[in-house]
């Protein structure tokens, strides 16, 4: 059966144009294989931020390039928020 991987919000830095939303988990907790397949996705918050915002990259607390959960995602991510991606584990 599939999994829902929940991570939390480190931090978010504005990266050469680009707003990143840094996690406490990785790449590898949700692709193993480093499939390129999206990944359905929701935001966890407890408060009531408007949902949409910047487009962010969702990125893993490894530090490697290719450590990137989320791509192109349209949210008001703040440290704290919580990001639950869906279909991980068994063959995502």
């Amino acid at each position: 059966n599939a999994l829902s991987f929940v991570t939390r919000v480190m931090e978010v830095k504005q990266l050469g144009g680009l707003r990143t939303a840094i996690v406490d988990g990785s790449i590898f907790h949700t692709k193993p294989s480093l499939h390129k397949k999206p990944q359905p996705f929701r935001i966890l918050r407890g408060d009531e931020r408007p949902g949409d915002g910047p487009e962010v990259r969702v990125t893993g607390s490894t530090c490697m390039e290719k450590d990137i959960l989320l791509e192109g995602v349209s949210a008001r991510l703040e440290p704290g928020d919580f990001v639950r991606i869906d279909n991980v584990g068994a063959y995502t």
